[in-house]
């Protein structure tokens, strides 16, 4: 989750945090911060520290470091796509 600049205003993304943090089938959740954050909103969202969380600071990554964190985002895990996400004549729609 990408939450560079995040303010106690940005009321979607603190919810969406909430939820991740509640998703225990998730077993790593990667976020994406900087200075500018709003600390304490993010503290009040994730509640207890988890270890499922990993968390990336931009002053730390330079920018190259962060191209590839959100180009993980982006585009996702370097896997082949589930057998279902794979077109078929028995899986096609329309």
């Amino acid at each position: 989750m990408d939450l560079r600049g995040l303010r106690a205003g940005n009321l979607g993304s603190l919810h969406e945090l909430r939820v991740l943090t509640r998703a225990i089938h998730l077993h790593r959740i990667v976020v994406l911060f900087d200075e500018s954050n709003d600390q304490d909103a993010v503290r009040d969202a994730v509640g207890v520290h988890s270890a499922r969380f990993t968390w990336h600071d931009l002053a730390h990554l330079g920018r190259g470091g962060a191209d590839s964190v959100l180009r993980l985002f982006l585009e996702g895990s370097p896997a082949p796509p589930p057998r279902s996400a794979v077109t078929t004549p028995g899986n096609r729609w329309g």
